[in-house]
């Protein structure tokens, strides 16, 4: 690896971790000679390009292993790169608004909290560590881009649960809201 501030840990037994210096998102690991690269594990950010070259690898965002709720996108068949920019999450690990039980009462008690003008902000529960989340409000029910949806500012969550500030209504008569869920603070 090209990076002389990369951390590496552990031993040859367990298997070595590598933590790329903070920042870097251009990753190609290198495996020393010996070493067998199932072994290897790069942690990397949610916005990283790595050319893992047989290493196992594991998206981090601010400590918080992400891997588990992401769909991994495929390498590129020429430079052998997976751009992890490019990853979808898994709707319905993170937050499926039908379900029933607790996470079907947690949406209900956040978008009843959207609707009270009193409140600034909402508690999302079983929320995902690593994962950020906002509210939108929009005046159209398919959530259109521009004018016509406004966002709360995104809130990683470190935790089960999390505050999310309510956004600014939209210009118009009905107005929708909807919890979002992404891998960056969009």
């Amino acid at each position: 690896m090209d990076d002389v501030n990369a951390i590496v840990s552990g031993n040859v037994a367990d298997g070595w971790i590598v933590k790329p210096s903070s920042g870097k998102t251009d990753i190609v690991v290198e495996i020393p000679t010996g070493v067998e690269p199932e072994k290897v594990t790069v942690e990397v950010p949610s916005t990283a390009k790595v050319k893992p070259n047989g290493a196992k690898v594991k998206v981090v965002n601010s400590g918080h292993d992400v891997s588990s709720y992401i769909n991994v996108p495929a390498a590129d068949s020429t430079t052998g790169v997976v751009d992890f920019g490019n990853a979808t999450l898994k709707a319905d690990l993170v937050f499926a608004e039908a379900t029933e039980g607790d996470n079907k009462k947690n949406v209900e008690a956040v978008l009843d909290t959207a609707m009270d003008d009193k409140k600034g902000s909402a508690t999302v529960k079983s929320a995902k560590p690593g994962l950020y989340y906002s509210m939108e409000a929009s005046n159209d029910l398919l959530f259109p881009a521009g004018d016509n949806t406004k966002s709360g500012g995104a809130t990683m969550a470190t935790g089960t649960t999390v505050d999310i500030d309510k956004p600014n209504k939209p210009t118009g008569n009905a107005v929708f809201y909807r919890i979002k869920v992404s891998l960056t603070a969009e």
